[in-house]
C-alpha cells in the first residue's frame, strides 16, 4: 500500500518536510488533493491532444478571450 509520501508529486519534494512541520494536517490535505481528477477537464485534455500545438493554443486562447 502507498504511503502519503510514496505519492507526493517529485515537485513538492523540497519544500514538504518545512511545509510538514509548521502545519501537518493542511500539508498532508494539499498534497492528497494534486491526486483528485478532473474528468471533464482531461477529456478536453484528450480532444486537444488530437489537435496540433499551434490549433490547440490557438483554441486555448480564443476561449480565454472570450471569457475575459
Amino acid at each position: 500500500m502507498l504511503t502519503l509520501l510514496d505519492r507526493i508529486p517529485t515537485d513538492y519534494l523540497g519544500r514538504y518536510e518545512k511545509a510538514y512541520a509548521q502545519n501537518p494536517e493542511l500539508t498532508a490535505n494539499y498534497v492528497a488533493n494534486a491526486w483528485v481528477g478532473d474528468p471533464l477537464a482531461d477529456a478536453a485534455m484528450d480532444d486537444l491532444s488530437m489537435l496540433s500545438r499551434q490549433d490547440s493554443d490557438h483554441f486555448v486562447e480564443a476561449n480565454i478571450e472570450q471569457d475575459a
